[in-house]
């Protein structure tokens, strides 16, 4: 019994210690405090956690989302956004509240950048793939860009994720 308890303590332990205790990843430029380069959606919401709360309480369209779960998309996509942004505080939560109540939220398929204020990084990331507004979506397949978002929705969010995921974008 006492070894069982041990090695109960010990899994316990392995488990607890691989998960990644949070910080504060939050620069100062030009007076703003702001996340800037590669993050995480994790990283956004627990440094900008008033995103969390769009995030919660915006109502999708469910028969939107039953279309986009059956899509089955697993292309990459690219989200360029700045914390210091109204339409990305505004749009990223929806967007992510959108992935996960259709099944297509996968962290592996989701490259996430905050810019600066002049939409820029330290490479030249938003210059390869021409980001001028945030927050911009952008859908690849195949390594191909099969459609974006930018700065605000033709109708709603999920409906322009549909149109461009399911091809009728083209």
């Amino acid at each position: 019994m006492k070894r069982l308890m041990i090695l109960i303590s010990v899994a316990i332990f392995w488990g607890c210690s691989g998960q990644q205790q949070l910080t504060s990843a939050k620069v100062d430029i030009d007076g703003t405090d702001m996340l800037f380069g590669r993050i995480s959606r994790a990283q956004l919401f627990y440094d900008f956690p008033e995103w969390e709360k769009g995030y919660k309480t915006y109502a999708v369209d469910s028969s939107v989302i039953t279309k986009l779960n059956r899509t089955g998309y697993d292309g990459q996509i690219l989200l360029f956004l700045g914390t210091w942004c109204h339409d990305s505080m505004r749009e990223v939560p929806r967007f992510f509240r959108i992935l996960d109540r259709s099944g297509l939220y996968n962290a592996d398929k989701i490259s996430i950048w905050a810019v600066d204020r002049a939409k820029k990084l330290a490479d030249n990331t938003t210059d390869t793939y021409d980001v001028y507004f945030v927050p911009t979506i952008i859908f690849m397949k195949d390594n191909r860009e099969i459609g974006r978002i930018v700065e605000r929705p033709e109708k709603r969010l999920e409906d322009d994720m549909l149109k461009i995921i399911s091809g009728e974008n083209d």
